[in-house]
């Protein structure tokens, strides 16, 4: 099923790699955990890993 919270997570991964503020294998893995936990944004995930900081998170 396609929804916008989707669409979002991933519009947000995809900027945040682009913008160089994560590398691909950080995404890879935010991914795979926001799979197994759709409920939880892309972001928290991100943030939560330490893949992202808090302060490009909000930038984004």
């Amino acid at each position: 099923m396609h929804n916008a919270n989707s669409d979002r997570n991933l519009l947000f991964g995809i900027l945040a790699l682009q913008m160089d503020f994560i590398h691909r294998e950080q995404l890879v893995g935010a991914m795979n955990a926001w799979v197994l936990e759709k409920s939880t944004p892309l972001a928290t995930i991100l943030v939560r890993s330490g893949a992202l900081a808090q302060a490009d998170c909000e930038l984004l």
